[in-house]
């Protein structure tokens, strides 16, 4: 979340964020599987960002992508890419690590704008729906 923050705000490369917040992570850990991981979310969401924005548009009614928060949309574009693209993580899972990280970085509303959000693109899949 770090990285795609600094990407965000910086307009920097995903190389550079990704480094730049690993080393700033004192708090961190980030070895091996972790540290991959990681680098596959940062670059992930990076390639993917148009589509990625679109989803989470598609259900932010009345909130374009530039009136949310940084962290909050960053927080959700991380679900998003392993709900919609990677798929590798359970929905559920992606949602709930949402909303946790949005408790720590976020404001007081973020935890529900975040859960509102994302549990929209959980119903809209499990519907079959496409995108508007």
């Amino acid at each position: 979340m770090r990285a795609l923050y600094q990407m965000d705000l910086s307009g920097c490369t995903p190389e550079w964020a990704l480094q730049s917040a690993l080393e700033q992570s004192f708090d961190l850990k980030m070895e091996g599987h972790a540290r991959d991981y990681a680098e596959e979310l940062v670059n992930g969401v990076a390639f993917n960002l148009a589509e990625v924005d679109r989803a989470i548009e598609s259900v932010a009614k009345d909130w374009a992508m530039s009136r949310m928060s940084p962290t909050d949309r960053n927080i959700m574009r991380i679900a998003v890419y392993e709900m919609l693209v990677s798929r590798q993580v359970p929905v559920a899972s992606a949602i709930d690590e949402a909303v946790e990280i949005a408790k720590i970085y976020g404001s007081a509303e973020s935890p529900r704008f975040v859960n509102g959000i994302l549990g929209a693109l959980a119903e809209r899949a499990r519907g079959g729906q496409s995108e508007p």
